[in-house]
């Protein structure tokens, strides 16, 4: 993309004083297999534009793409109805990439885990090229991550996230809301620079906003050798739950796509001053068959007190039977 746009805007800055005369007319749609070059250095990935294509250099460098696919079909990758990107004149010359913007409407990512637990990646991807975006925007979004070794699929939608990146590898900035099954909830993340090892930082702050769960990652996030993973702490709590419902756990936990292990695990059931209190350690094994393995010791445990204040916190009952008969025939 850099070459690219160096050589547009040496040739529409010669072309300005012209430009003033009469008007200057592009069919950037020409310029098709060069936009699909120059994007794909830059991401990394495959592209194709099978869209529309309007750019234009003054006063600003700026490109809008339609139905927009990276990577592939039978791997990991991307649909995107609409990509628009502006990037800065001063640093395109001095052969920077510096985007000042970009906004994907309608991103469909599909993320393909394979039998080995790697993310399978689409052929002819390639280390990126560096550049800055001082903010993007991801709108009605979606994200599928499909696992061949326990063929499960997750999904989400309804993605709407605002953000930064000092450059394509890290560290990112990431704010707004996601919808899952189990309803829609807040996101904040914070994603450091991705070294060598394929491993960053990681801060995510996941709220409730139809749904009563909370929870705070705080660790490292690692694609080492294409094999997704996180270790480290995980805060979760579900809010306004009263008695047996209400509950909040902390552990040291290290997730891959085989398991989730958590250790020095400690969860407390009911409220704060006569919780049921458990410590130890638990394996969520995420195989074709699902099972949760558990070692837990209690340090309190008052099952009445936590059964008497979960009945006084729940709705009145309905009786079916009560109340008037059926009208006499």
């Amino acid at each position: 993309m850099q070459a690219l746009l160096i050589s547009l805007a040496t040739a529409i800055t010669l072309a300005i004083g012209g430009a003033f005369a009469a008007p200057l007319v592009i069919d950037w749609n020409s310029w098709r297999a060069s936009f699909e070059s120059a994007l794909g250095r830059t991401l990394g990935l495959p592209v194709v534009i099978r869209g529309p294509i309007e750019a234009a250099i003054l006063p600003a460098p700026r490109v809008v793409l339609r139905d927009v696919s990276l990577g592939d079909v039978v791997s990991t990758g991307a649909l995107v109805d609409e990509l628009r990107a502006e990037v800065s004149l001063g640093a395109l010359l001095k052969g920077e990439i510096q985007a000042t913007g970009v906004t994907l409407k309608h991103p469909q990512v599909r993320l393909l885990i394979d039998s080995s637990g790697h993310v399978a990646l689409p052929v002819g991807t390639r280390r990126p090229t560096d550049m800055t975006i001082a903010s993007f925007a991801l709108e009605n979004g979606s994200l599928d991550v499909l696992d061949r070794g326990t063929d499960r699929a997750v999904g989400l939608s309804g993605i709407d996230l605002n953000g930064e990146a000092r450059s394509l590898f890290g560290p990112y900035r990431l704010e707004g809301e996601v919808k899952a099954p189990s309803g829609i909830y807040g996101v904040r993340a914070m994603l450091g620079e991705i070294g060598a090892d394929g491993a960053g930082k990681l801060r995510l702050y996941v709220d409730g906003r139809t749904a009563p769960i909370a929870f705070d990652l705080d660790g490292s996030l690692s694609m080492a050798d294409g094999r997704p993973s996180y270790a480290g702490k995980l805060l979760a709590r579900r809010k306004g739950g009263v008695g047996l419902a209400g509950w909040h756990a902390a552990a040291t936990v290290r997730a891959e796509p085989e398991a989730v292990a958590a250790d020095t695990l400690e969860i407390a059931i009911g409220d704060d001053t006569e919780p049921a209190q458990f410590s130890g350690t638990a394996r969520l094994g995420l195989g074709r068959a699902t099972a949760l393995q558990a070692d837990l010791a209690a340090r309190t445990l008052d099952l009445d007190t936590l059964y008497a204040a979960s009945e006084a916190a729940a709705p009145p009952r309905t009786d079916a039977a009560s109340g008037a008969g059926a009208p006499a025939a």
